[in-house]
Protein backbone atom coordinates (compact mmCIF):
# COMPACT_ATOMS: atom_id res chain seq x y z
CA UNK A 1 0.00 0.00 0.00
CA UNK A 2 2.72 2.45 0.70
CA UNK A 3 3.77 1.94 -2.64
CA UNK A 4 0.22 2.52 -4.17
CA UNK A 5 0.29 5.62 -1.92
CA UNK A 6 3.37 6.40 -3.13
CA UNK A 7 2.63 6.17 -6.58
CA UNK A 8 -0.89 8.41 -5.81
CA UNK A 9 0.88 11.22 -4.70
CA UNK A 10 3.46 10.78 -7.73
CA UNK A 11 0.65 11.29 -10.05
CA UNK A 12 -1.07 13.77 -8.18
CA UNK A 13 1.99 15.74 -8.16
CA UNK A 14 2.27 15.13 -11.98
CA UNK A 15 -1.40 15.69 -12.29
CA UNK A 16 -0.92 19.36 -10.25
CA UNK A 17 1.93 19.80 -12.42
CA UNK A 18 0.26 19.11 -15.80
CA UNK A 19 -2.75 21.08 -14.31
CA UNK A 20 -0.45 24.11 -13.65
CA UNK A 21 1.35 23.55 -16.90
CA UNK A 22 -2.20 23.44 -18.62
CA UNK A 23 -3.24 26.30 -16.66
CA UNK A 24 -0.02 28.40 -17.81
CA UNK A 25 -0.58 27.23 -21.01
CA UNK A 26 -4.01 28.95 -21.70
CA UNK A 27 -2.99 32.06 -20.07
CA UNK A 28 -0.50 32.23 -21.85
CA UNK A 29 -2.78 31.50 -24.92
CA UNK A 30 -5.17 34.34 -23.82
CA UNK A 31 -2.00 36.27 -23.77
CA UNK A 32 -1.30 35.37 -27.19
CA UNK A 33 -5.04 36.11 -28.43
CA UNK A 34 -4.94 39.30 -26.73
CA UNK A 35 -1.53 40.23 -28.83
CA UNK A 36 -3.32 38.58 -31.79
CA UNK A 37 -5.91 40.91 -31.02
CA UNK A 38 -4.41 44.29 -30.86
CA UNK A 39 -1.98 42.91 -33.64
CA UNK A 40 -5.69 42.52 -35.85
CA UNK A 41 -6.52 46.27 -34.69
CA UNK A 42 -3.51 47.48 -35.55
CA UNK A 43 -4.03 46.01 -39.19
CA UNK A 44 -7.28 46.72 -39.00
CA UNK A 45 -5.92 50.74 -38.51
CA UNK A 46 -3.26 50.35 -41.12
CA UNK A 47 -5.66 49.10 -43.61
CA UNK A 48 -7.67 51.77 -43.15
CA UNK A 49 -4.70 54.22 -43.41
CA UNK A 50 -3.64 52.42 -46.62
CA UNK A 51 -7.25 53.12 -47.50
CA UNK A 52 -7.38 56.77 -46.97
CA UNK A 53 -3.65 56.92 -48.12
CA UNK A 54 -4.92 55.56 -51.50
CA UNK A 55 -7.96 57.82 -52.05
CA UNK A 56 -5.55 60.61 -50.83
CA UNK A 57 -3.02 60.08 -53.97
CA UNK A 58 -5.93 59.56 -56.31
CA UNK A 59 -7.33 62.65 -55.61
CA UNK A 60 -3.72 64.61 -55.38
CA UNK A 61 -3.30 62.73 -59.63
CA UNK A 62 -6.48 64.19 -60.52
CA UNK A 63 -5.83 67.27 -58.96
CA UNK A 64 -2.70 67.54 -60.31
CA UNK A 65 -4.05 66.73 -63.95
CA UNK A 66 -6.48 69.27 -63.79
CA UNK A 67 -3.64 71.75 -62.57
CA UNK A 68 -1.86 70.72 -65.72
CA UNK A 69 -4.39 70.88 -67.95
CA UNK A 70 -5.23 74.45 -66.65
CA UNK A 71 -2.13 75.28 -67.08
CA UNK A 72 -1.57 73.95 -70.38
CA UNK A 73 -4.70 75.95 -71.00
CA UNK A 74 -3.37 79.21 -69.60
CA UNK A 75 -0.36 78.58 -72.06
CA UNK A 76 -2.55 78.22 -74.87
CA UNK A 77 -4.24 81.01 -73.95
CA UNK A 78 -1.54 82.78 -73.93
CA UNK A 79 -0.02 82.26 -76.75
CA UNK A 80 -3.53 82.80 -78.47
CA UNK A 81 -3.44 86.46 -77.07
CA UNK A 82 -0.10 86.89 -78.43
CA UNK A 83 -0.60 85.81 -81.73
CA UNK A 84 -4.04 87.94 -81.55
CA UNK A 85 -1.92 90.98 -80.38
CA UNK A 86 0.94 90.85 -82.94
CA UNK A 87 -1.78 90.21 -85.90
CA UNK A 88 -4.10 93.32 -84.66
CA UNK A 89 -0.20 95.28 -84.48
CA UNK A 90 0.77 93.85 -87.67
CA UNK A 91 -3.29 95.10 -89.25
CA UNK A 92 -2.51 98.32 -87.38
CA UNK A 93 0.90 98.96 -89.15
CA UNK A 94 -0.73 97.87 -92.54
CA UNK A 95 -3.33 100.10 -92.26
CA UNK A 96 -1.44 102.94 -91.48
CA UNK A 97 0.67 102.12 -94.26
CA UNK A 98 -2.36 102.07 -96.46
CA UNK A 99 -3.01 105.74 -95.38
CA UNK A 100 0.23 107.00 -95.97
CA UNK A 101 0.55 105.64 -99.36
CA UNK A 102 -3.08 106.93 -100.40
CA UNK A 103 -1.74 110.42 -99.06
CA UNK A 104 0.85 109.79 -101.58
CA UNK A 105 -0.90 108.91 -104.30
CA UNK A 106 -3.14 111.75 -103.44
CA UNK A 107 -0.17 114.18 -103.08
CA UNK A 108 0.91 112.73 -106.59
CA UNK A 109 -2.43 113.21 -108.61
CA UNK A 110 -1.86 117.36 -107.04
CA UNK A 111 1.15 117.04 -108.51
CA UNK A 112 0.86 115.68 -111.97
CA UNK A 113 -2.27 117.82 -112.25
CA UNK A 114 -0.21 120.97 -111.44
CA UNK A 115 2.40 119.87 -113.85
CA UNK A 116 -0.38 119.33 -116.56
CA UNK A 117 -1.81 122.40 -116.22
CA UNK A 118 1.74 123.96 -116.66
CA UNK A 119 2.91 122.18 -119.75
CA UNK A 120 -1.06 122.48 -121.45
CA UNK A 121 -0.03 126.40 -120.33
CA UNK A 122 3.42 126.63 -121.59
CA UNK A 123 2.13 124.47 -124.79
CA UNK A 124 -0.68 126.71 -125.43
CA UNK A 125 2.30 129.72 -125.17
CA UNK A 126 4.68 128.05 -126.82
CA UNK A 127 1.98 127.34 -129.96
CA UNK A 128 0.83 130.97 -130.01
CA UNK A 129 4.24 132.31 -129.93
CA UNK A 130 5.37 129.76 -133.00
CA UNK A 131 2.29 130.90 -134.76
CA UNK A 132 3.10 134.50 -134.16
CA UNK A 133 7.13 133.90 -135.10
CA UNK A 134 5.90 132.37 -137.85
CA UNK A 135 3.35 134.72 -139.10
CA UNK A 136 6.18 137.91 -138.58
CA UNK A 137 8.40 135.97 -140.59
CA UNK A 138 6.24 135.04 -143.17
CA UNK A 139 5.55 138.82 -143.43
CA UNK A 140 9.27 139.84 -143.35
CA UNK A 141 9.58 137.33 -146.18
CA UNK A 142 6.93 138.84 -148.34
CA UNK A 143 4.46 136.56 -147.99
CA UNK A 144 5.65 133.29 -149.43
CA UNK A 145 7.52 131.79 -146.96
CA UNK A 146 10.71 131.61 -149.20
CA UNK A 147 12.41 134.86 -148.00
CA UNK A 148 12.15 136.33 -151.83
CA UNK A 149 13.93 133.38 -153.39
CA UNK A 150 12.40 131.57 -155.91
CA UNK A 151 13.09 127.98 -156.75
CA UNK A 152 13.00 127.06 -160.58
CA UNK A 153 10.35 124.64 -160.98
CA UNK A 154 11.80 121.17 -161.94
CA UNK A 155 11.39 119.53 -165.48
CA UNK A 156 11.66 116.44 -166.37
CA UNK A 157 15.12 114.96 -165.58
CA UNK A 158 16.38 118.30 -165.28
CA UNK A 159 17.59 119.99 -162.38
Amino acid sequence: MASAYTLYVSLQAQLAGLTGGLRGGGQQLRAFDGQLSGTQAALGRVEAATERLGRAQIAAAAEAVRAQSTAAAAERSGRAQALAARAAAKAQAEQTAAVEATARAARAQEVAQTMAARAQATAGAGAVAAQNTAAAAAAAVGGDGQGGRTRPALTAGRP
